[in-house]
């Protein structure tokens, strides 16, 4: 066991796709712009409650990219302006950058080609459901599986195959 840094935790919610304070791109959002409707409800009344029900415009979707992205640069879809970046950062095991873009509603969903203005330079992205890696841990049953035989176990890549092409195609559109 070790002792996590508040970036190593930020890192596994992005990885994963867990809501994280430090990652939301504004306050006055709403839980349905976050995404994050699920954790209210309707018929109860709670502080903030009449801006949850407002028609929403923005939302945050995850993207991954083969280069670092600054956080607040603009994103453009067929040169449009879409949305801006409000979290980056570098996953190890992906060996790609992971983050959170805040984007109009009507392209908040994955499977887009994006483009973003960086340090004076673009960068490709790609939005994309999440989490990204597979927890080994959802495959264990505890009715079945024993420590002693963890090994004679199939256990799948924790980086998905096409994931991992993904990005491998998002880099050599950069480079041509």
């Amino acid at each position: 066991l070790a002792e996590l840094s508040v970036a190593d935790l930020d890192l596994a919610a992005l990885e994963n796709g867990f809501f994280s304070l430090r990652h939301a791109p504004d306050t006055r959002l709403t839980p349905a712009e976050l995404q994050l409707s699920w954790r209210t409800s309707r018929r109860k009344v709670f502080r903030g409650s009449e801006g949850a029900l407002r028609p929403v415009t923005d939302r945050v979707v995850h993207f991954v990219s083969p280069h670092p992205v600054a956080r607040g640069s603009a994103v453009s879809l067929d040169g449009e302006p879409v949305g801006r970046v409000h979290a980056c950062a570098f996953s190890h095991l992906l060996g790609a950058n992971v983050g959170l873009l805040h984007v109009r509603e009507p392209v908040a969903h994955p499977g887009l080609f994006l483009r973003a203005e960086t340090g004076g330079s673009q960068a490709t992205l790609a939005t994309c459901s999440v989490p990204w890696l597979q927890n080994r841990s959802l495959y264990v049953n505890p009715r079945e599986s024993r420590y002693v035989a963890r090994d004679e176990r199939a256990a799948p890549a924790i980086v998905p195959e096409p994931l991992r092409e993904l990005v491998r195609a998002l880099a050599s559109e950069d480079a041509s």
